[in-house]
């Protein structure tokens, strides 16, 4: 039997041989899975550290490594082989029901994290900021498996147990945060309660977050009337489909819901919509951001502006391309 490290540079050959772009760096990410053992319904599948990979290295290989080399061979994504997916600090359950998250999407996540972060600062200093009811809501459409919403969800909840402890000081005020994904597809909502599940287990939401993952069409305004959510959300965020349908994709892609990933012939199909149920869930003054194609961040700003948001501006990813669109809903009385 091959050792940790001989297992490791076989599958890197293996890889380099399909063509993968980063060989080593897919089985080095596939042997700290197998080595951190079976995940199970309670949890998802974490990796050990990179330095454990290397303790290891003289170890004899985990039973399961050649068979999911054989699958990373076929191209089948890596998050869907271990069944578990790392965003923000945190570990997913992730299957083809749902898009795998990107690591881009965290820029996304970072900059609302921030906004909704200085809001709950200000509102403590400002009563007026403060909504009547003690409740501060985020909504999260085309939530996917609850991705965003999630992430959003347990930094607020550490926030929280970390400046405003319920019912002190300042914070007395704040009865709940509401976070609330909306998400067309069924099996990805289902994902998403399976996520949202472990969230709650392992106690990463805390008493003072609320979470509800809704199957609904972001196309159907009155669900946010429904949902209690219209003109009354701090923070607005959306990850839509957004490539075009001609598009070609790559293998991994492929394997996301194509309902998660394509969106008519130009890619924005559904973006209008998705700016339109901004403005009607968005408090006055409430910052948004929606990741778009990089190849569509001229026209997803024109689209949102035409909506009536303001402050609009284009924000880009890791490799300095146009990633995600970020503005306020307008507001003579804008707080942010």
């Amino acid at each position: 039997m091959a050792t940790v490290s001989e297992a490791v540079r076989t599958a890197a050959r293996q890889f380099s041989d399909a063509g993968l772009a980063s060989p080593l760096n897919d089985a080095r990410w596939l042997m700290a899975y197998a080595l951190a053992g079976q995940g199970n319904a309670d949890s998802p599948r974490t990796p050990a550290g990179l330095t454990e990979v290397f303790a290891a290295g003289g170890a004899p290989e985990p039973v399961i490594f050649a068979e999911w080399v054989a699958r990373r061979v076929r191209r089948e994504p890596l998050q869907h082989i271990v069944g578990a997916a790392p965003f923000f600090g945190y570990d997913l359950y992730s299957d083809s029901r749902g898009f795998i998250p990107r690591p881009e999407t965290e820029l996304l996540t970072e900059y609302a994290l921030g906004k909704i972060r200085g809001w709950l600062e200000r509102a403590a200093a400002e009563p007026k900021l403060r909504p009547a009811d003690g409740v501060v809501r985020v909504v999260d459409l085309c939530a996917g498996p609850g991705t965003i919403g999630l992430a959003l969800a347990a930094q607020l909840a550490e926030f929280l147990r970390e400046q405003a402890p319920a019912g002190s000081g300042d914070y007395r005020w704040l009865r709940r945060i509401e976070v609330t994904g909306i998400e067309l597809d069924p099996a990805a909502v289902e994902l998403g309660q399976e996520n949202l599940t472990y969230f709650r287990r392992a106690g990463l939401l805390g008493e003072q977050l609320d979470v509800r993952l809704v199957e609904g069409d972001v196309r159907d305004l009155g669900l946010l009337d429904t949902l209690g959510l219209s003109g009354r959300a701090q923070l607005l965020v959306a990850n839509p489909p957004y490539v075009p349908s001609g598009s070609r994709t790559d293998v991994e892609t492929g394997a996301d819901p194509a309902i998660a990933v394509f969106s008519g012939d130009d890619g924005l199909e559904l973006m209008p919509h998705v700016a339109t149920a901004i403005m009607r869930a968005a408090a006055p003054g409430a910052p948004v951001a929606v990741e778009h194609d990089d190849a569509t961040g001229d026209q997803t700003r024109e689209i949102l502006i035409a909506a009536g948001l303001s402050d609009v501006e284009k924000k880009q990813d890791f490799a300095g391309r146009d990633r995600f669109v970020v503005g306020r809903a307008t507001s003579p009385q804008a707080s942010q």
